[in-house]
């Protein structure tokens, strides 16, 4: 119960700092807050960044955390992007010291797309972005 205290004192501050979380309760928030501490995520440091959605706020890990938190067992990565029969596409490759085989991993543009303001300006980063951290999430799920 003190966690919800020390958060909630500091509620004020948090909203000063992501004024776009305005419009989420301030339980939600707190519950947030704790999740990523836990997590051991800071969101001033934009290691994760907090999403208003549908009344509740979302933690979305920053891509470059993940790579991060992986660089004990990672020996390379790199990401490309391409176009198929299906769409345009980034693709990572993850090379972990521990396994033979590198991991790869396609995402498409047409699946990964959102209309927002960052992915109409500059989509193809965006797309590696999404790439690399949904195959740093499947090759390093610890």
């Amino acid at each position: 119960m003190s966690e919800i205290k020390e958060y909630a004192s500091s509620l004020d501050m948090v909203k000063i700092l992501f004024p776009h979380l305005k419009s989420v309760r301030d339980e939600e928030i707190v519950k947030a807050l704790h999740i990523a501490r836990m997590l051991g995520l800071n969101p001033i440091k934009k290691e994760v960044h907090l999403v208003p959605f549908n009344g509740q706020v979302q933690l979305v890990v920053s891509y470059t955390e993940y790579i991060k938190r992986a660089k004990h067992l990672l020996d390379g990565f790199e990401v490309n992007i391409g176009k198929d029969d299906i769409d345009m596409y980034a693709e990572c490759v993850i090379y972990r010291k521990d396994w033979e085989h590198p991991f790869k991993w396609r995402v498409y543009l047409s699946e990964a797309r959102k209309q927002t303001r960052s992915w109409n300006e500059m989509p193809m980063f965006m797309l590696k972005k999404v790439a690399i951290a949904q195959a740093f999430r499947l090759a390093f799920p610890e």
